[in-house]
């Protein structure tokens, strides 16, 4: 087991301890430490909590099990608690970097402060930091930099150096309301203050934001309109990719990943000040039509039917850019629908077939209830929601489930995959599970969706291997109310009171 202090020898003093002190009890140890100086994790762990929290403005909780020392520590203060790449369920080793002092919160000048239960979470009283860190030595200051999981995108800003180069290359708004956040191409190689200065000193070209490699530039105040898609300009902020093409393959345009953050993290804080729409709705597919939203030029040329132009291009990672949208709205990091829909398809990739769309977000369609996604293959679909995740489904189950109303109907949406069985083939939904008896070309059946109280104690008989088999019939209502539904080998029968079986022979039935 390692224990350590959180900062390097030298780098730090101690500002504040443990007990009372004018104001109330402190109940932790404060580190003064220049604005920026990296602090280190005390003993390994897993990241419990992470982000925004009273008092501390933004924080980072650990909790270690007994052979890591055990106990739970907050540290507290930091600037973006999310710097180094860290998540809830984060597993931390001592010594680790795990941020940057700051001065968040209630707090009077740049410090981290730490507390320390000596338990988990909330269990018992917090305990003197110092006491718990007696013996313990300091982290080494060439502790390196943990590299965030592939994949991972920042909850907090991106990484981005503002610069402010307003000029009055503008027009009036003349009262329209701010709905569409748009990105362009520059079809060029200019740098974000190069692109900026341009436009500026000739008058024929205004953007609110240019951004290249991390460098964002105000070059238009968004309470006025800039000069970039004629007349959507006054509805709209835009934003342009200094160094951009249109034609950018989508590896190009990943090569820019933290400009697409930045693209994103800018459109929803501006979202906050104008009725933006919070949906991406990119001009290649814009099932959403005209509606606030955030999007790009092409989206004015074929939606709006303004202009010509068709930047940000084919290829530009929408589904990356959603992603990073959804993650700043709503906090919660967020995998890219794409990738998830890709990830079935490729363990779906035996019998699916080939994709049938465009790649990205451009090749997939939203539901009409516009809580999904779906995609077309040879032989099947991949059906997608945030709560539900990505799953395929076999043109032969998609049948019956089409038949029954598909996302709209009883079943749902998919929640599992497809399962083969010894007799014929399964599939779960939010309202049941769709079986087939048989398999393809042998014989099989038409899908039957079976769900409720039926399904239960069907279930609970042993599924298709109990005494009832397969069933073969959808739910049929009497004038009672009452549901019954056909099995091979026998029929169950559903009131409110009770659920009750029946095996068919010769003579009376059985009553199960």
């Amino acid at each position: 087991m390692t224990r350590l202090y959180p900062i390097a020898a030298g780098k730090y003093s101690i500002s504040s301890g443990f007990g009372s002190r004018p104001g109330g009890f402190h109940a932790g140890l404060d580190f003064a430490a220049p604005d920026g100086t990296p602090f280190y994790a005390c003993q390994a762990g897993t990241v419990q909590y992470i982000g925004a929290a009273d008092g501390y403005g933004q924080w980072i909780v650990i909790d270690s099990d007994d052979n890591q020392g055990a106990g739970c520590l907050e540290y507290g203060h930091m600037w973006d608690a999310f710097k180094t790449g860290l998540r809830v369920g984060s597993k931390v080793a001592a010594g680790q970097l795990i941020g940057y002092v700051g001065s968040n919160g209630g707090s009077t000048g740049p410090h981290l402060h730490i507390s320390v239960w000596p338990r988990g979470y909330g269990d018992g009283q917090k305990i003197d930091p110092a006491a718990w860190l007696t013996g313990a030595g300091h982290p080494g200051a060439s502790t390196p930099k943990p590299t965030p999981p592939v994949g991972s995108t920042p909850m907090g800003a991106p990484a981005f150096r503002e610069i402010d180069m307003m000029g009055n290359n503008r027009s009036n708004r003349f009262g329209a309301a701010v709905v569409f956040f748009l990105g362009h191409t520059e079809e060029g190689n200019a740098t974000a203050q190069g692109l900026a200065a341009s436009g500026n000193s000739s008058g024929n070209f205004s953007y609110h934001y240019v951004c290249r490699d991390g460098i964002l530039v105000d070059m238009v105040d968004t309470d006025f309109a800039s000069w970039s898609v004629l007349d959507a300009n006054p509805r709209s902020i835009n934003f342009v990719f200094a160094g951009s093409r249109a034609s950018f393959t989508r590896e190009q345009w990943l090569q820019r990943r933290n400009d697409i953050a930045i693209f994103a993290w800018i459109a929803v804080q501006d979202s906050k000040k104008y009725p933006i729409g919070k949906v991406v709705n990119p001009g290649r597919n814009y099932p959403l039509g005209n509606r606030p939203c955030i999007a790009d030029h092409y989206f004015v040329t074929r939606v709006l039917g303004i202009g010509d132009h068709s930047d940000l291009g084919p290829n530009f990672p929408w589904d990356v850019a959603e992603a990073y949208v959804r993650e700043y709205l709503t906090g919660v990091p967020a995998v890219p629908p794409e990738n998830l829909i890709n990830k079935e398809a490729a363990k779906a990739g035996a019998w699916i077939g080939k994709r049938l769309a465009p790649e990205g977000i451009a090749g997939e369609t939203i539901t009409p209830d516009g809580r999904g996604k779906w995609v077309k293959y040879e032989n099947g679909y991949v059906y997608f929601t945030d709560t539900t995740g990505a799953h395929a489904i076999p043109n032969y189950i998609f049948h019956t489930w089409y038949q029954l109303g598909a996302e709209k109907g009883v079943a749902g949406y998919p929640t599992g995959s497809h399962s083969v069985l010894a007799g014929g083939e399964v599939q779960g939904f939010e309202g049941g599970a769709i079986y087939r008896r048989g398999h393809p070309g042998q014989n099989e059946q038409a899908g039957v969706l079976i769900g409720g109280k039926i399904r239960e104690k069907w279930n609970k008989s042993g599924f298709e291997n109990g005494p009832y088999g397969y069933p073969v019939s959808m739910e049929t209502k009497t004038k009672s109310g009452a549901i019954w539904q056909q099995f091979e080998k026998g029929r169950m029968a559903f009131s409110p009171d009770n659920v009750v079986g029946l095996f068919t022979q010769d003579g009376p039935d059985i009553i199960n």
